[in-house]
This record gives structure tokens, C-alpha cells and sequence, in this order.
């Protein structure tokens, strides 16, 4: 390797190569985040609480759970898919405010998120945060009852 043109070559040729991949890297990452489903929990004061998809994809797969202070998630509810910028009412919570809250849900592709409420704190995860239910444990929307404190 005496001869310098030669070490500028390979210099070059191995900086394209890493800017390639980067490029490729973030045009992957970018075509996740353009479709991918963020489920916010709020309360509305008139109706109680809601999961808001705010994300650029539908929420699918989802079970939304209550959690004691420093306990384990109960009441695994699932619901219906939601679209990007529609919401779903949580009636069998009515306006109970001594749990937490939270959801587990899937993209189109199947990469799994959480989010969860808590002393009205609204914190996203990729991946399941909050557990996985029996399926016999999981209660439907429909026909779920009024949850009691």
C-alpha cells in the first residue's frame, strides 16, 4: 500500500458503503414510523376514558388492562381495531381514577406496542410492557361490566 491513490480509493469506497447503509437504515425506519398506530389515553370529563390512535396506522389487536398502584395488570379488555385519528370509548371504566391504565397493540405487521396512563403520566413503548393474558381472562368490550372500585 504504497501507493496513496490506491488508500484514497478504498477510504471512499468504504465511506459510500457505510452512507449507503445509513441511508437504507433510515429509509426503513421512517417507513415504520409513517405507519405506525400510537395509542393515547385520555379522559374526557362528559364521557371518561378514551384510546386515541394519534399514529399514521391502525391500532389492531388491542387489549386495554387496568393496574394497581404497584400491582399487577387486571381486567384485560379487548377492543376493536382503531384507525389513525379516531378514538374508542372505554365505557366499562366509566370514570374510575384509582388504577392506571394501559394497552397493548400491533401495526399492520405485527411489531407489538405499549402504552400506558398513570397520575395522568402517558408513556409509549415499543414492545409488551404490560403482560400477556389467558385468553379465557380477556374480557370483551361489548359486554364487559361497569368496573366497581
Amino acid at each position: 500500500m504504497d501507493d496513496p491513490r490506491l488508500l484514497i480509493s478504498l477510504l471512499a469506497f468504504f465511506l459510500a458503503l457505510v452512507s449507503f447503509c445509513v441511508s437504507m437504515w433510515q429509509a426503513w425506519r421512517s417507513g415504520v414510523i409513517a405507519r405506525r398506530p400510537v395509542l393515547a389515553i385520555e379522559y374526557l370529563e362528559k364521557s371518561g376514558w378514551h384510546l386515541r390512535n394519534i399514529g399514521n396506522g391502525p391500532a389492531l389487536n388491542i387489549i386495554a388492562a387496568q393496574k394497581q398502584v404497584k400491582g399487577k395488570w387486571f381486567n384485560p379488555v379487548r377492543v376493536p381495531p382503531i384507525a389513525a385519528g379516531n378514538s374508542l370509548h372505554m365505557k366499562w371504566l366509566g370514570n374510575v381514577n384509582t388504577t392506571g391504565i394501559g394497552a397493548i397493540y400491533e401495526d399492520f405487521k405485527g411489531r407489538v406496542y405499549s402504552s400506558t396512563c398513570g397520575n395522568d403520566l402517558v408513556r409509549l413503548f415499543v414492545g409488551n410492557k404490560i403482560g400477556v393474558f389467558e385468553e379465557p381472562d380477556i374480557g370483551k368490550h361489548w359486554n364487559q361490566p361497569l368496573y366497581e372500585e
